[in-house]
C-alpha cells in the first residue's frame, strides 16, 4: 500500500485535533499555546517539525533534513529556528559527536582535538578512546568540527509532545510507529463506536501522575539510587482516580524487583512492607528467607495461604512453607490442596534434534490417526477470543478512547468480567447450546486479521480451528474459558505446547473425535508455575493432558 506524501502530517494533525476535543478542560496554557500556534505555522514548516518530531535522535544534522514532498525546506527550516520550535547549534558532548559525525569527518577536523592526535588508521571506537580526557567537555557542532559545514538542530517542547502523544494513546507504549504500521495495513483494529467524551485520563492530576511514573522507570532503568527513587514513590500521590493509584503500587513493586535484582534486600524489605500491590506479599515472604528473618516468613506465609489474592501466590507460598517450618522448629504443615500432577512419558529420539524440543516432539507424535499442532498458549486463548469478541470489543465506558486500541483498556482490571456480565453470561451459555461452533467460525472469517489480544492470526488457521472445534468437546471448552475469565493476566499463559487430536481421516473412517494436551520438557528443564497450574487443573476436570519428556543419544 502506497502512503500519501504527507501521510504523518495528517496522522500529527488528527492527533491533536482528536485531543484538543477530548481534553480542552485538561489542557494547559503551554499544551493549548502548541496547538494552536501549530495551527498557524505554513504547511511545509508543520511537515518539517512533524519529521523531525518523529526522529528519535534528540540532535538532528541539517543535511538529514531533506524531504523531497517537503516544498522549499530551507524556508519551512527558517520558520521554524526564527519561531522557537527548533534551536539551532546546541551543545554536545564527545560520545555524541562520534555518535552522529563520520570518522573521515572527525579526522578532517584531527587539529581540533589538540593536543591529542587522530591516527587514520585506528577503528573509529579507538579514536573514541583515545579522546576519553574530552569526555567530559561540551561544545557546538561548529567548535568540534570548525571546518564542517554542516549545522546542528534541537527540538524543543519534546516533554510537551510526548505529553500529547500520551494524551491520545493513554500509554507508553504507542508511538508515531503506530500511525504508519495502520496506513500500511500491517494492523487493522476493530471499529468501536468511540464518543466525544471517552478519553484515558479524567484529571490532570491523574495525566500527571503518569508522567511522572514514566519518568522514575526511565531513571531506575538508568541506574539511578533505590533509595532516592523510593523516596518519591514511598507516599502515593493522592486525590488520583483508583486506576492511577493501582499504577503507583505496581510502580512500587517493581522498585522493589529492581532492589532483587540488586540483592538489596533491605531495600526490599522495605519496599515491600510498605506496598500494597497484590504480588508483594509472596515476594516479601523471599525476601524475610535472604535476610535469615524465619519467624516473619513463616508467619507472613501462613498469612497469606489463609487469604491467598490468587492462584499464583498460594502455590508460591505452598512450596516455601515447609523449609520455613523447617527452620522455626514447627510442626510440617498439612499439604491442603497439593497441585496435581499430569502423567508422564519419555520419547527417546535417535538423535538429538536440530530443531527446537517442541518441533522434534510433533513431527515423531504425528501419524495418519492423530494431527499434531504446536498451539502453546495460542489456540484456546484464540478460540477464547474469537467467542468473547463481542465482550472484548463492547463499547463500555472508559475502555476505548482511540481508533488503535487492540484490546479494552480494562482487560486486565477485576471490573472487566463485571462490567460485561449479562454479555459474556450470554456467550458462556452458546457452549450449551452448541451454537458457539458458528460463532467462533463465522468471527474467524468475519474479523480476520483484525487485532485482537488474545487471537495469534498466523497460528490459528481455519484448519487447526475446525478441527479443535471437531475434537474437544464443549463443556471442557467452557471450563477452560470460565477459568480464563478467572484471572485473565494470569491465565492467558502456561497452556501445555502440543495438542494431539484425531485427524479427519481418522474421524471418517469411525474413530471417537479425541484431543491430548502435550507439555514437552527437554533434559534439565521442569514445569513453571502457572505450567503446574494449568496442569492441575486439566487434571482437576478430566482434560486428557501430559508431560512428555524428550531424550536422545549424548
Amino acid at each position: 500500500m502506497d502512503l500519501a506524501p504527507l501521510y504523518y502530517l495528517s496522522n500529527f494533525r488528527s492527533l491533536l485535533d482528536w485531543v484538543s476535543c477530548r481534553y480542552s478542560d485538561l489542557l494547559s496554557a503551554e499544551e493549548q499555546h502548541f496547538i494552536s500556534t501549530f495551527a498557524a505555522l505554513p504547511a511545509n514548516a508543520q511537515a518539517l517539525l512533524v519529521r523531525v518530531i518523529m526522529r528519535p535522535r534528540p540532535l538532528l544534522r541539517v543535511s538529514t533534513l531533506h524531504y523531497a514532498e517537503i516544498a522549499h525546506g530551507s524556508e519551512a527550516l527558517a520558520t521554524l529556528l526564527a519561531n522557537g520550535w527548533l534551536s539551532a547549534d546546541p551543545e554536545l558532548s564527545l560520545d555524541t559527536l562520534f555518535s552522529l559525525a563520520t570518522k573521515a569527518e572527525l579526522l578532517a577536523d584531527a587539529e581540533a582535538f589538540a593536543p591529542h592526535t587522530l591516527n587514520p588508521r585506528q577503528r573509529k571506537a579507538e579514536l573514541r578512546e583515545q579522546l576519553e580526557p574530552l569526555s567530559h567537555e561540551l561544545r557546538g557542532w561548529a567548535q568540534w568540527l570548525p571546518n564542517n559545514d554542516d549545522q546542528l538542530i534541537s527540538l524543543n517542547d519534546r516533554a510537551l509532545i510526548e505529553r500529547l502523544r500520551l494524551l491520545f494513546f493513554g500509554n507508553a507504549y504507542q508511538d508515531w510507529s503506530t500511525f504508519v504500521v495502520a496506513d500500511l495495513g500491517h494492523a487493522r483494529y476493530e471499529t468501536v463506536d468511540i464518543g466525544d467524551d471517552a478519553r484515558a485520563f479524567q484529571t490532570r492530576i491523574d495525566l500527571d501522575t503518569y508522567d511522572w511514573l514514566l519518568g522514575i522507570s526511565a531513571r531506575s532503568q538508568a541506574g539511578e539510587a533505590l533509595e532516592d527513587l523510593w523516596a518519591e514513590l514511598a507516599d502515593p500521590v493522592t486525590g488520583c482516580s483508583a486506576v492511577m493509584l493501582a499504577r503507583q503500587y505496581k510502580a512500587q513493586f517493581q522498585l522493589g524487583q529492581a532492589a532483587e535484582k540488586q540483592q538489596d534486600w533491605p531495600m526490599a524489605k522495605v519496599i515491600y512492607e510498605a506496598c500494597e500491590y497484590r504480588l508483594a506479599r509472596h515476594r516479601l515472604v523471599r525476601v524475610y528467607e535472604k535476610l535469615a528473618d524465619w519467624p516473619a516468613a513463616y508467619a507472613l506465609a501462613q498469612c497469606i495461604l489463609a487469604e491467598p489474592s490468587s492462584e499464583q501466590e498460594r502455590q508460591a507460598v505452598q512450596r516455601a512453607l515447609p523449609r520455613l517450618a523447617k527452620k522455626c522448629g514447627a510442626p510440617a504443615p498439612a499439604r491442603v490442596n497439593a497441585l496435581l500432577a499430569a502423567p508422564e512419558h519419555t520419547l527417546t529420539l535417535p538423535q538429538a534434534p536440530s530443531t527446537s524440543v517442541e518441533w522434534a516432539a510433533r513431527e515423531a507424535l504425528a501419524s495418519p490417526e492423530y494431527a499434531v499442532y504446536y498451539v502453546e498458549n495460542t489456540l484456546f486463548t484464540g478460540l477464547f477470543g474469537l467467542l468473547y469478541w463481542p465482550a472484548i470489543f463492547a463499547p463500555v465506558p472508559g475502555a476505548f478512547y482511540h481508533p488503535y486500541q487492540s484490546g479494552p483498556a480494562d482487560l486486565f482490571h477485576p471490573e472487566f468480567v463485571r462490567r460485561r456480565a449479562a454479555l459474556i453470561a450470554e456467550i458462556t451459555s452458546s457452549l450449551n447450546s452448541g451454537a458457539y461452533r458458528e460463532r467462533i467460525i463465522q468471527c474467524f472469517h468475519a474479523k480476520h486479521g483484525i487485532e485482537n489480544p488474545f487471537v495469534v492470526w498466523p497460528v490459528l488457521s481455519a484448519e487447526l480451528l475446525e478441527q479443535a472445534l471437531l475434537c474437544i468437546p464443549a463443556a471442557q471448552l467452557k471450563v477452560i474459558f470460565l477459568r480464563l475469565l478467572d484471572d485473565l493476566k494470569a491465565n492467558r499463559s502456561g497452556f501445555p505446547d502440543l495438542i494431539r487430536l484425531s485427524s479427519t481421516e481418522a474421524i471418517a473412517q469411525g474413530s471417537a473425535p479425541t484431543f491430548t494436551l502435550i507439555e514437552i520438557k527437554g533434559p534439565n528443564d521442569s514445569l513453571q508455575d502457572n505450567q503446574a497450574r494449568w496442569m492441575d487443573f486439566f487434571c482437576r476436570h478430566d482434560l486428557p493432558c501430559q508431560l512428555l519428556h524428550l531424550r536422545w543419544p549424548a
